[in-house]
């Protein structure tokens, strides 16, 4: 009775580390969008700060001001478009190899 409760506790492990990726525990998908549109931003108040101190001509502003918004803007797209399809599927598919881990593990 211990052996078969020690090594149901080994395969709960083993599927947390294994399907937890699949499952987006960790969420670092959302976490980088948000890392890249508050980095985005700071640029842009840095440019803002630069041209204040006469360091960039404002026509070189300008053009690197439509650059990292356009970069911002292609990121917040990506953070609703990319982050939310894509875990339905996943968490279905880490469902579907736990559940076969499972019957596997009992049959053998």
């Amino acid at each position: 009775m211990i052996f078969a409760l020690i090594l149901l506790f080994v395969t709960v492990a083993v599927l947390m580390a294994v399907l937890s990726p699949l499952i987006g525990i960790d969420g670092s998908a959302l976490g980088r969008f948000r890392f890249d549109r508050a980095v985005y931003r700071d640029q842009l108040a840095e440019i803002e700060r630069e041209v204040a101190r006469g360091l960039i001509a404002p026509k070189d502003a300008d053009a690197a001001r439509r650059e990292i918004e356009r970069r911002l803007l292609q990121a917040e797209s990506r953070d609703g478009a990319d982050s939310q399809p894509a875990a339905k599927p996943r968490k279905a598919l880490a469902l579907g190899l736990a559940g076969t881990v499972v019957v596997v593990a009992f049959l053998l």
